[in-house]
This record gives C-alpha cells, structure tokens and sequence, in this order.
C-alpha cells in the first residue's frame, strides 16, 4: 500500500470512528465492536462499514436489530460479525 493509500485510509478510518457515534445510545453500544476493530479491516471492510454508516439512526436500527437487511451483502456480513462479537467485545476499552 502506498503511503498516501495509507494516509487516506487512517483518514477514512478517523472518520468511521467518528461515524460510529450516533444519537441513539443503542445504537453506539452495538456500533462500539466496528469502532474498536477499525483498524483490522480491509479496503472492502472499510467500504462496507462506510456505506452501513451512512444510513441514518432509524434504518441503520433496524438493520442491526434484523427488522431489515443491510443494503449490500458485505454490509450483511458485517452486520453479522457485530453482532456475533456483541458489546462485550469491547468491555474494559474506552468509547471516547
């Protein structure tokens, strides 16, 4: 990876850690295990996290709550892996 590939995706993972922060405390406790694995995503990780992130509180709810299918299959496996892991994945961490 290039190192200016490797500032943009330092960049975009700030960014989808912000993103992570939402306004329903729900919805930040079951976002904290894609906050704190960030790091250990890929490309197409980062990219399906980005696109899960950019539904709004409501949709992106009930995406996780299974009411409805996130809107592309590697969202799916994300949302899948998330709550696998559950908010105990990141119990003891900070969430600042």
């Amino acid at each position: 990876m290039s190192s200016e590939a490797g500032l943009d995706a330092d960049a975009l993972r700030r960014r989808l850690a912000w993103g992570c922060r939402r306004g329903m405390l729900e919805l930040d406790v079951l976002l904290r295990p894609l906050a704190a694995r960030l790091d250990e995503l890929d490309a197409a990780g980062l990219e399906a996290a980005a696109g899960l992130l950019e539904c709004g509180d409501d949709e992106l709810w009930d995406v996780l709550v299974l009411r409805r299918r996130a809107p592309a299959p590697a969202q799916q496996e994300l949302v899948r892996s998330l709550l696998a892991a559950g908010p105990q994945a990141t119990q003891g961490a900070s969430h600042a």
